[in-house]
This record gives structure tokens, sequence and C-alpha cells, in this order.
């Protein structure tokens, strides 16, 4: 009887469990089977076995290979450690087998068996590693396990995918073991619970493990801890981890050294490419011919013009039983090869694992070949290139710059751990203005990310100061940043010292330059409240828009264009932004252009669209390490909260971010509450919210234009009037000044303060007119809202439902809640009989589903998708066809507008 040790649980084998326990159920009958389990090295065949050892009271008996220790698919590392216990003795067992007649072995084994089984119960025989056996016992065993079906004993058998025993008929049911899918191998991953782990990192160990688990516990553990959390780069191949070395270096100890040399070519070149190693062997003077013992051991296979090693983490085993010097002449030979001037990013890299030491000719060549990694595998590429040339640098400047460079890289990669390791290493080492410069850059951006935007203002500024008058783009681009900053800040203080930031004189022919400039001057008059010259530079600042073209000035333009109060160039730069952010792979700068894109689909009354935003901002954030709980992005889900008619969910969110700040940042999220109590009729409530937003060391300049009408609409509706004219004199300015939505919001405001009940029925008919409902349909809704409760208190009450059922339908379709209760309220005022919504049971989509359909609704692809959540493009394209399925649609445009539900605790199968 075994005695067996506590187990954690297996990833991903709940169907291969519930077939080998079925076979074994047949003992409850006193009936016997058995099944083979086959499947690669390292795939996880006796963590199987030994988890139905573990879960089951039965009798046992494990009879291991003769070499069990080299090349048994034994318990995996600490994710999957089992104790299996053996029996008592197994020698009755061993003497079964060795019996000359195959009849009477068979017979003999099934009789040993049943010997350490004296209650009738049954016997379960494991047998590891089949192939492992000389071929009279595996005889003797399969005949056994093809006789045992009418006698209570099973036999569950493993054998390697590669085997002869895996590819022979034997006449016993045979069960492959696949390996792991992408989600069950990010879900073994995150059982270890231990050090973090980068994206990058976990890239490479789960192309290295091909979804076999034992890897994916056994390189993690093989690797350095700052190496997985981006500290440290990862070396060139990977290190193979026990069970590769146990199965691989018996294998390779009996090949000739001429042999192993060419394997280790094959394994630093890394593409397979037959034709570079060809060359590598001519340089090196091996001839191709000895290539042919390891493809006879089964170390290698030839397809075409291809070297496979078999299986694929052979490769790493050939590496890392290589002498150090072994590895730099491959490296060196490698590059040797590579003379073609499109493989000279490749050069560079095979040559900097080709030197002992730090190399100062190597590292330039490395930084010259950047930019073309950069384009042949996006910034992450570029940034390892300039890390390693950073590493192999001898001079102490220099090699700061170009850590500064590497850590630039990273961030616009998305991997901030890196890119802040990078940061750290190069602080005592820059001695230039324009490397400082650069770094200061760097450190507000991962400041900003952090959500401390104070400390994101005071790096930016120091920045550009280092770098006016020696990098005047860097300059730049530094002060727009900068600047963007003090507009949310509120701060006339920080506006104006940002504006001093913009480098000068201006730069002739330069657009961004020159928008910069406008929109600098703009913002600057809006603070000190100066609105009358500003229409002729709206004009130039759209022109000028429409010709940039790197994805961080349109972000730019798309805050100034909110300053004038023009959503749809600002909804156009940012749609632009995020689709080419997308398509670089530039995920340091997609999170804030989300949310962003969130914002202004909020200012517009678009909850949906503000949602499916503002979701994917926080997975990317997520995903490149930025801060997800930020006054900013809880001032967002504020808003939208608010629009749905979300009293708790708002308030609790509004709560959260004021406690970050309630100073002149906080004005949105006070806007937002102020709006969610406008919204269920509660006027005073809302005026208390605004009331600092227009007033006092909290007030906003920006804010108080966005709030004004609803800060109109809330002293109306308590008779405040003179707070009301306070906010409409400014907003009237602003609509003036060229700012396009006020223009169409102001005169139903007018008419919400005139006493003339005429001229109030033409500025409400005026209002309904201007307000194009494609474009801003919350606002199209308000005005009828307004002006149908105008109507009804008139008398005039068929004119009046009119303009109330527009709304209701307006509010409705958008999903703002409160709203379209109130435009509810007004039509039953009015005499028309309206049902309150009923319950609409919604499609329910899994969590993961959900994702998806938000992504997908928000104009990602599904590659971006893919990317974002971790996920292959099928398994995209598969949880799609379910949700259209599930919706009852069939294109992105519908999904764009779909409604459904979610389930909390559903997992997707």
């Amino acid at each position: 009887m075994t005695s067996v040790s506590g187990c954690p649980r297996l990833v991903g084998r709940d169907a291969e469990l519930a077939a080998i326990r079925a076979t074994v159920s047949a003992l409850d009958q006193g009936l016997g089977g058995c099944v083979l389990l086959v499947g690669e090295h390292g795939v996880g065949r006796t963590a199987l076995v030994a988890e139905l050892a573990h879960d089951s009271d039965r009798t046992f008996v494990r009879l291991p290979p003769p070499t069990a220790g080299a090349g048994h698919d034994g318990p995996v590392g600490a994710a999957h450690d089992r104790s299996m216990g053996t029996t008592h003795d197994d020698g009755p067992l061993r003497d079964a087998l060795r019996l000359e007649g195959l009849l009477d072995a068979g017979e003999a084994v099934l009789r040993a068996l049943r010997s350490v089984d004296p209650d009738g119960g049954g016997v379960v025989c494991l047998v590891d590693d089949l192939h492992e056996f000389d071929e009279k016992s595996r005889a003797a065993l399969l005949a056994a396990a093809r006789r045992c079906a009418a006698v209570p004993v099973v036999f569950v058998l493993t054998a390697a995918s590669d085997s002869d025993v895996a590819r022979r008929e034997l006449g016993v049911p045979v069960l492959r073991v696949p390996a792991l899918s992408p989600d069950q191998t990010r879900e073994l991953l995150d059982d270890r619970g231990e050090a973090p782990v980068t994206s990058q990192a976990r890239a490479a160990i789960e192309a290295f493990a091909g979804g076999l688990p034992r890897y994916l516990v056994e390189v993690p553990d093989a690797l350095e801890a700052d190496q997985l959390s981006g500290h440290r780069s990862l070396p060139p191949v990977l290190p193979p981890g026990t069970t590769a070395l146990a199965v691989g270096a018996p294998r390779l100890a009996d090949l000739p050294a001429t042999t192993r040399t060419l394997l280790l070519l094959a394994a630093v070149e890394g593409s397979g490419s037959m034709g570079t190693l060809v060359r590598c062997a001519d340089v090196m003077g091996i001839e191709l011919e000895t290539l042919a013992a390891a493809e006879r051991a089964g170390l290698i296979r030839i397809e075409g013009n291809r070297i496979l090693f078999t299986p694929p983490q052979f490769a790493s085993v050939v590496h890392h039983l290589a002498a150090g010097r072994e590895r730099r002449q491959a490296y060196a030979a490698v590059a040797d090869t590579l003379t073609s001037p499109e493989d000279a990013d490749r050069r560079a890299w095979y040559r900097s694992w080709s030197v002992q030491g730090p190399d100062d000719r190597v590292a330039a060549a490395l930084e010259e070949t950047a930019d073309a990694a950069g384009t042949r595998g996006g910034p992450a590429a570029k940034a390892a290139a300039l890390e390693r040339a950073a590493d192999l640098t001898t001079r102490g400047a220099e090699r700061g710059r170009r850590l500064v460079l590497a850590a630039t890289e990273f961030w616009r990669a998305g991997d901030h751990r890196r890119a802040e390791a990078m940061l750290h290493g190069s602080r005592s080492l820059l001695d230039d203005p324009e490397s400082r410069a650069a770094a200061a850059f760097l450190e507000g951006a991962l400041e900003l990310g952090r959500g401390d935007p104070g400390r994101a203002f005071a790096a930016l500024a120091r920045g550009a100061r280092s770098a006016a008058g020696r990098d005047r783009e860097l300059a730049l681009d530094l002060a727009a940043r900068a600047v963007g900053i003090s507009w949310w800040s509120g701060r006339p203080d920080l506006v104006a010292v940002a504006a001093a930031l913009v480098p000068g004189p201006a730069a002739p022919d330069d657009v961004y330059d020159e928008f910069v400039r406008e929109a600098v001057s703009v913002g600057t008059d809006l603070f000190s409240d100066r609105f009358g010259r500003s229409e002729a530079r709206a004009v130039r600042q759209r022109q000028l828009a429409g010709h940039l073209s790197e994805p961080r000035q349109m972000i730019f333009a798309a805050e100034a264009a909110g300053l004038i109060g023009d959503d749809v160039t600002a909804l156009w730069m940012q749609d632009r932004a995020t689709v080419r952010l997308r398509e670089t792979n530039a995920l340091a700068e997609l999170p804030f252009a989300l949310e962003l894109m969130a914002h202004i689909h909020a200012w517009q009354g678009r909850p949906t669209a503000a949602e499916a935003a503002a979701r994917e901002g926080l997975l990317v954030a997520g995903e490149v390490g930025d801060a997800q709980d930020r006054g900013f992005q809880l001032g967002l889900s504020a808003h939208i909260a608010a629009l749905r008619g979300d009293g708790e969910g708002g308030r609790a969110a509004a709560a959260r971010a004021l406690e970050l700040d309630d100073g002149p940042s906080g004005a949105t999220v006070r806007w937002a509450v102020g709006r969610l109590a406008l919204s269920e009729g509660r006027p005073q409530e809302a005026l208390d919210h605004f009331l600092p937003i227009l007033r006092g060391t909290r007030a906003h300049p920006v804010v108080r234009l966005f709030a004004a009408p609803d800060v109109v609409e809330a002293a109306v509706g308590v008779g405040d009037l003179a707070t009301a004219q306070e906010a409409l004199r400014r907003y009237l300015a602003w609509a003036q000044g060229g700012a396009l939505w006020a223009k169409a919001v102001e005169p139903r405001l007018r008419a919400l303060l005139t006493a003339d009940k005429a001229v109030a029925d033409g500025l409400f008919a005026q209002a309904v007119e201007l307000v194009d409902a494609t474009v801003r349909p919350f606002e199209a809704a308000r005005a009828r809202l307004l002006f149908g409760s105008h109507l009804r208190r008139q008398r005039r009450r068929l004119e009046a439902r009119e303009h109330l059922r527009s709304a209701l339908a307006g509010f409705e379709s958008l999903g703002t809640g409160a709203w379209a209760a109130r435009a509810r309220e007004e039509l039953r005022a009015s005499g028309e009989a309206v049902q309150d919504p009923g319950r609409r049971e919604l499609p329910v989509l899994t969590a993961q589903e959900a994702q998806v359909a938000h992504m997908v609704g928000a104009g990602a692809s599904n590659r971006e998708v893919a990317r974002i959540l971790q996920l292959s493009p099928r398994t995209v394209e598969y949880h799609l066809s379910k949700v259209y399925v599930k919706l009852g649609i069939s294109t992105r445009a519908q999904l764009a507008q779909a409604e459904f539900a979610e389930a909390e605790a559903e997992a997707d199968g």
C-alpha cells in the first residue's frame, strides 16, 4: 500500500484525470483495465499519475524505470511535486519480468500484483516511462495489461511521445497528454506566487516551455530574481532547467566533439537556418557531415533548409553544457557569416555575445544599429540593443547616456519596470545637459504613470530647462507635456511656469512648434479669463492639428482642443492617436490616450463609449505597470457612474478621488457628483458641489467652463440667479471666443435665465436646432428636456410631449438612466401615461467575453485585443464569435452599441 504526501493542484488536466479515474473505476466492479499516457518530456505524465495516487485510497504498486532520474518525467518542481509512494516489496514483480515465456511472464505479473491485494479490492500498477524498460520487460508488462480486463488489476503506463513505444501499435488504450494552452500556461506561472515577472520574461519563458509544465516551473527557478523582475536583461538563451539537462546531457555525451560544436552553432544562431549553419561550419573548418550523428541520436531533424532541435528545449541544453569560450567562439562565427547590410543589427548582437567583457567598439556598433532593431522588432527590441550596448560600455558618462536611451525605449514599449531600472542605473553617471534632460523627461513620464502629477511637472520642467538651447525638439516636447499637466492642475501659477518653458524663438516651418505656441497662448488667456481673442487662434489651431503625425502631438492637440470647447476635434485627435499607438505597439502613451478619450466621451454624455475606453485604458495601465487607482481614473469612474445614474458607485469613486486630491485638480470630480445630483432632481445638492469649482482656492478655470451648463441649471433651480449669471457670463465669453460646443449650448442657458416666455421659446427652439443630435446627442436630449419642461409649465402639453418624448428616447439610447427618469417624470406631468422600463433581461457574457466585447466595440483589432489580454488571436476570434451569437449581431459597428450583462463569477469554457 502506498503512503502519499499532500499534493498541490494540477493546472489544465481535469479531462485527463477524469479519463484515468474512469479506467481505475473498473475495480469497483471487480474488473481491470489499462491506459497508456503518452506525452512529451516535461508534459507532466508522472504528475498525473501522482495526482491519481494522492487522490485515492486504493492499493498502488509503482514500478519505476531502471533509469529513473535520468530523463524520468517525475514530479514537476514546486508546482507539481508528488510523493507517490511504493510497494513494500516489488521483488515479485521484478522476478515476474525475468521469466522467459511471454505468456508466463504476463501471467506472473498479474499474479505478483494480485499478491499485494489480499482483500481483493483491486490494485493499480503505475509504470513510469515504459520506453526506458528493456524490450523483454516491456513485452511482459504489455501482455499483462492486455489480459487484465477480467481481473481487478489496472495498469497506468506512461511513455514519451518520441519513443518507439509511443509510435507502435500496442493493443492498449492510449491517452495523449497535450501541452497546456496559453491560458493554462499563464495560470501555472501565476500559481508560482513568488517574485514579480515582467511581461518580457513571461513571454520568453512561455515560448521556451511550449506549454510543458515542467519547464514553466524549472526555467523561472533557473533565472535570477532581478532577471525575472526586469532589473537585469535575460540571457540570449534561457537556461534549460534540470529536466532538459537530465534528458539531454546523456544523449549529447557520446557525440563527437565536432558534432557538439555544430549543434552549439545551431543553438546560438537560433533561427534554424541551414544556410547560416553551413557558412558557420566553413568559418570554423568543420565538416557538415558530422551532423548526421546528432540526427541519428534523435536530437535534431532537418526539414528542407531548416534544422530543428527535438525537442526545441535541447538547444538550451547544448548551449548550457558548452564552455564559455566555446559559446563565444560560436557567437563570433555566426556574426562573421552575417555580412548583408540588412543583417547589421543581428551581426552587432552576435558580436556582443562573443566578447568576454566591456568593448566600446562593439557597444558603438550595437547603438548604431538600434534603430534597425526597432524597425524589425519594435521599441522593446531597440531598448534591448541599447541596454546591451550600455553593458559593454567602459566610460561612465557614455554608459549613462545609453542607459537613458534604453530606459526611454523600454518606457515606450510599456515595460515600466525595466525603464525604472535603467533610469536608476544612469543617475550617478550623467554629465551632459542633453542626457539629463532626457532622463528628466522619462522621470516625469514615470511619475505621471504612478499618479503624481506634481512630481511629474517638476521633472519635466527641469528637463525642459536642461534641453533649452541644446535639443530644441526635446525641449518642446517636455514643455508641451508640462503645459498639459498645468492645464489639468487648474493652477494659473503652473500654467505661467509651463508657458515660459516653451523654447524660443519660434522655429519656421515647424507645425508642432507653431501649434504649441498657439495652444499655450490660448491656455494662458483662458486661465486669465480672457476669451475675446481666441476665435482666430482656435481656427488656426484646428488647421494645424490636421498636420500633426506623432501620437504624442495628437494627444496634446486633443487637450488643447478641450480648452476651446472643440469636442469634435478633440475626439478626432484622440482617435488618430490611439490607432497609431496600437499600430506601433507603443504602450506607454496608450493608457492616458484612452483615459483622455473616455473623458471626452463623458463630456459628450456617452457613458457606454466612455466606459469602453476607460476599461481598455485600465487594462493597458495594468500591463505596463501604471497605477490603476489614480485620482484621474477615479474621477473618470465618477463621471461614468453619474451619467449612468449609479448614485452609490459615483459617490464612492468621487470620495476616493477627493481623498487623493481635494484641490483644483479635484474639480472634475466635484463636477461629476454635482451632475449626478442634478440628474436626480436635487439642484441644491448639485450647486453645493459646483460652487467650489467656480470660486475660491479650489476653483478650476477650465472645469468651471465645462460645468457651466450644469451650474446654470442648478442655480436657476434653487433661485440663485446671481450664481447662474456669473457662470453664464464667463460661458458666453468663451462661446463668443470660438468654443464650438459652447456656441451650441448657450441659447438654452440664456432661455433659463430670461423672464420673457416668448424670448425663452425662441431661445429654446434655437438651442434644439443648433445642437446636432448625431454629434452631441446628450446635449440635444437635455435641450429638449428643458424645452419640454418649459412648455409644460405653460400648459402647452401637446407641444411639450413632442420634445419630452425625443429627450426620453435620446437618454435611453445613451444609457443615461437618471436623466431618462427625469424625462419620464416630465412626460407623466404633461398627462402622458409612461411605463417605467421593465427589467429587460440582457444577454449575459462571461468575464473574458465581456473584455473582448468592450475592447472590440471601442475599435481595437483582434490582434490588439490578443496582445493586451495575452490570448492567442484564435482565442479572441472564438470569444468574439460567441459574443455575436449571444447578442444576436454580426458586425463590429453593432457591437459598439450593444448592451449586455457580465457574469460576476463565471469561467470561460
